[in-house]
């Protein structure tokens, strides 16, 4: 007889939004993996051979991560319902009419797990000779309401009533464990085809009937439904014991991608051969980790909008978030003398006071700097004296916290783009015009913050591994050896690895790496950022999307509004506001504790005139280390010497931080691509030696 399980996996639930705005429940990561990875290797070791999935919302995304089921021996179909939800009796119906039901078969929800012994469960229900069978708790009203009344003597369920209008329903002990066993004949007989029918209904009057079966489970389930249990359910994982020996299971192109950000994601969701990625945090996303707390969603790192200059790549991001995707138009501005200019700042030259317009118009027509050398020189030669001086210089220096004039130029063309002339004689003269038009608009997640994106990304990834510290990276005669600094019996072997991990991290936990490269990793400039966020109980805030400070008294070089990138973000009635600072260690701001660095940040927003104290009801202080790469002089050497080095050892650097470059995510995601295309290529053709390695860092590139 045929080992069946059919997975109910097509719900909408609604209890775990934001998050199941872009996944369904089976997708949800729980410890770094897809629920349903867990659901899947508990059948298999059940001795379960054939799984049936009943897919509805957001049921590619299972497709695509199960695929056949041959990732756990297991071999798996699905009966798609679309949009059209048939509820949990309909789906089973649907199944049958596309000739998936075996004779008798068990049926699974997709966001439960169980501690039970399905070979006993499938012997009873055979035993019971009964069309039906239901695995019973006895819960006392423990776990949630009681809803059976099972006979144990006679191992038969004498009522199953959810409504608890039964007026037998204060004798209840027992509830529906979560799993079940049908024949194949009893759906063909009771449910109808093509109407939306549930399951409960049928076996409340199976149990009238005296028709169906019990099995009492001892352990408690599972489920992840509901934040609390998806909690439990991540509690029980990490109590469960990890095996002392040493990981060095071996398999044919095994790729390890050292940290579970963006970059890492398309990595591995781009490689065609087994992968998996290792992730210090409790859930990859990185940078891109949003913050939902009180009602209010905000991004940890700072305001991450998605737009791009390359309409594939953007495409691509906005298809990783299926249909909980916001699209908005900037209404950025610059705070200049008490004013609102708009941005940037040489577009909006007619909100200035006329002596400031006509000297940012006048200097930029009338240029004679010479051929810059450093970046300070090139905002003089570029834009001129007014616009320089007025704007670019004072805030450049803000955000980059070190002298212009020891920056490089060769990270500012295309980042930085010169406006026409006649857009800038336009916008002093009042002419409306446009610049940064790539960024013009942009999309945002409508629910969960950006961390949506790195979400939809690890759909696609089939093992992520969360909580590994990674403490030590090691050469050996084969491949890799990858230690958990959380666990020192942890190591994993790889037959290569990418890292995405920092560059300076990565030149201290790689054995054997030489002083001459550390020194030149260490030579690489970097800053750190405070996030600042705070909440209003008023909605006072201005319909701008950011606000741009140069200003050096302020702290703050820029605001964001979260709740003008999608209104999810934000309960009605209240409003959100974020401010960013760079600092450095050392520098004393860095050493500030978080309650200094926010009364500054309120005292800024009170001398702009944005926020009353007595409006504030929520705030938080978030600091990240590795912020913004710095390019001065000695950075494209300095780097150049590391990368070449890492790139000799075979290990490919990935993303912004491994790379230490400043890209924005779609550049992630293209170099990601870029990198899992190359191994696969290697891979593909191992004994090919003109195939490329990982990339060499070019002097002039």
């Amino acid at each position: 007889m045929q080992n069946q399980c059919v997975i109910l996996a097509g719900g909408l639930g609604t209890r775990m939004r934001p998050v199941t705005q872009t996944m369904p429940k089976s997708m949800l990561p729980a410890a770094g993996k897809p629920f349903v990875h867990y659901q899947l290797e508990w059948l298999a070791a059940q001795g379960v051979s054939s799984v049936v999935f009943c897919i509805g919302y957001r049921g590619n995304a299972i497709r695509e991560f199960v695929g056949d089921g041959h990732a756990w021996g297991l071999s798996v179909a699905y009966s798609d319902e679309g949009n059209q939800l048939l509820g949990t009796a309909g789906a089973l119906r649907l199944a049958l009419e596309n000739g998936l039901l075996a004779e008798t078969f068990a049926v699974l929800y997709g966001d439960s797990f169980l501690n039970i012994s399905l070979p006993a469960l499938r012997a009873r229900f055979e035993e019971s000779a009964m069309p039906a069978l239901m695995a019973v708790l006895r819960n006392d009203n423990q776990w949630d309401h009681s809803n059976v009344i099972y006979e144990g003597d006679s191992g038969r369920v004498v009522l199953y009533d959810k409504t608890g209008r039964d007026p037998r329903s204060g004798w209840m002990h027992y509830i529906d464990y979560g799993v079940s066993m049908f024949t194949r004949a009893v759906i063909a007989r009771h449910v109808p085809a093509g109407e939306a029918s549930d399951l409960a209904p049928l076996l409340h009057r199976l149990s009238l009937e005296g028709r169906l079966a019990g099995f009492e489970a001892t352990e408690r389930f599972y489920e992840v439904g509901s934040p609390q249990g998806m909690h439990d359910f991540e509690q029980y994982l990490q109590s469960q014991p990890q095996a002392p020996a040493v990981h060095t299971a071996r398999r044919e192109h095994v790729t390890g991608i050292l940290g579970g950000g963006l970059a890492g994601l398309t990595v591995a969701a781009h490689l065609n051969t087994e992968s998996e990625v290792l992730e210090s945090s409790d859930r990859p996303g990185g940078h891109c980790q949003s913050v939902v707390e009180e009602g209010f969603t905000y991004d940890a790192g700072g305001p991450h909008i998605m737009f791009s200059r390359n309409q594939q790549t953007l495409d691509f991001m906005v298809s990783l978030l299926g249909g909980n995707v916001y699209k908005g138009r900037r209404n950025n501005k610059v705070y200049y003398k008490d004013r609102y200019v708009k941005y940037p700042f040489e577009n909006g030259l007619f909100d200035l006071d006329p002596q400031d317009r006509f000297e940012c118009l006048y200097h930029y027509i009338k240029n004679d700097h010479p051929t810059p050398k450093n970046f300070k020189e090139w905002m003089y030669h570029t834009f001129g004296t007014g616009l320089t001086e007025k704007y670019l210089l004072p805030y450049n220096e803000k955000i980059w916290n070190v002298a212009a004039d020891q920056m490089s130029l060769d990270w500012v063309e295309g980042r930085v783009p010169r406006p026409p002339v006649e857009d800038v004689i336009k916008a002093a003269v009042g002419v409306n015009t446009e610049g940064y038009t790539h960024q013009l608009h942009f999309f945002y997640p409508e629910r969960g913050g950006i961390e949506a994106l790195p979400q939809g990304m690890a759909a696609r990834v089939k093992n992520i591994q969360t909580g590994f510290e990674i403490s030590r990276v090691q050469k050996t005669n084969d491949g890799w050896l990858v230690g958990n600094g959380n666990n020192g019996n942890d190591e994993r072997h790889y037959e290569q690895i990418v890292s995405t991990i920092p560059l300076h991290e990565m030149a201290n936990i790689v054995e054997g790496v030489p002083q001459e490269i550390k020194q030149c990793v260490k030579a690489l400039r970097y800053n750190s950022l405070f996030t600042v966020t705070i909440g209003l109980a008023s909605e006072k805030l201005p319909d701008y999307s950011a606000i741009y400070v140069p200003d050096p008294k302020v702290p703050f070089h820029r605001l964001s509004f979260p709740g003008l990138f999608s209104p999810h973000n934000v309960p009605q009635g209240q409003s959100l506001v974020q401010a960013e600072i760079t600092a450095n260690e050392g520098d004393g701001f860095w050493e500030l504790d978080a309650a200094e660095v926010l009364r500054r940040v309120i005292s800024g927003l009170e001398d702009m005139g944005l926020v009353k104290r007595s409006d504030i009801c929520y705030s938080k202080v978030i600091r990240t280390k590795y912020g913004y790469v710095v390019q001065d002089f000695a950075y494209r050497q300095s780097l150049e010497k590391a990368k070449n080095y890492f790139a000799g050892l075979g290990i490919s650097l990935c993303g912004r931080g491994a790379e230490f470059e400043y890209i924005n995510m779609d550049q992630c995601i293209e170099r990601g691509i870029k990198v899992a295309n190359t191994l696969n290529q290697v891979n593909a053709n191992p004994a090919n030696p003109n195939l490329p390695g990982p990339e060499l860092a070019l002097a002039g590139h």
